[in-house]
């Protein structure tokens, strides 16, 4: 990959690390196409596709983000654009939650909050300060106002720590319109299929 971003840093001087972003979502394509797992985005099944098309039209597993590295495209594309416009940014603030997050439910608790600028997405991130017995059986799903739904962190059986106090990024909304209403979901999944390497952070 550094190799690659060099051969487009040497076409495009002025590539920062923003544009090669950009140019990695435009010219990556899909690999391990029957991925299902449940730390890819699927739901663990043959039919529950890990690799997801958002409201953009970009394709993304969060196993593998955009897929594999294309050096030809890349720097064809890296020669094309001198850059990116300025980085806008929108924060909602804290909301509060107080509620308890049930034992073993699928449905678990969910907040909305809107979002009010058009400009197409980068990065989402998501701050979360949650107190829970056991973190281990917790999942983090975000959801766009185009449908698109990430999971930020998936049950680790291997995680027996308690309370989550994190910072999440997905790039799976990648060039949405991120005007309108967001979905935020904290479920205890403890009779679902645990995945390794949730990313949550350590105790």
């Amino acid at each position: 990959a550094a190799g690659i971003l060099a051969l487009a840093k040497q076409v495009q001087p002025a590539m920062e690390t923003r544009l090669a972003k950009h140019l990695l979502a435009r010219t990556c394509f899909q690999v391990d196409p029957n991925d299902s797992t449940i730390k890819g985005g699927g739901d663990g099944t043959t039919a529950g596709s890990a690799w997801k098309t958002n409201a953009a039209g970009f394709q993304f597993n969060e196993n593998y983000g955009f897929g594999l590295i294309r050096a030809d495209a890349l720097v064809q594309q890296a020669s094309a654009f001198k850059g990116v416009t300025p980085l806008e940014t929108e924060t909602t603030g804290t909301i509060s939650v107080s509620a308890s997050i049930p034992d073993n439910s699928v449905a678990g608790i969910s907040r909305m909050f809107t979002l009010s600028k058009t400009t197409p997405l980068e990065e989402v991130l998501l701050t979360v300060d949650i107190r829970h017995r056991y973190r281990g059986d917790l999942e983090i799903l975000l959801t766009s106002p185009g449908g698109t739904a990430s999971r930020l962190a998936c049950k680790s059986s291997s995680d027996s720590g308690d309370n989550i106090q994190w910072t999440f990024l997905s790039n799976a909304f990648w060039g949405e319109d991120p005007h309108g209403t967001w979905t935020a979901n904290v479920r205890d999944v403890s009779a679902r299929e645990r995945c390794s390497g949730s990313g949550l952070p350590p105790r």
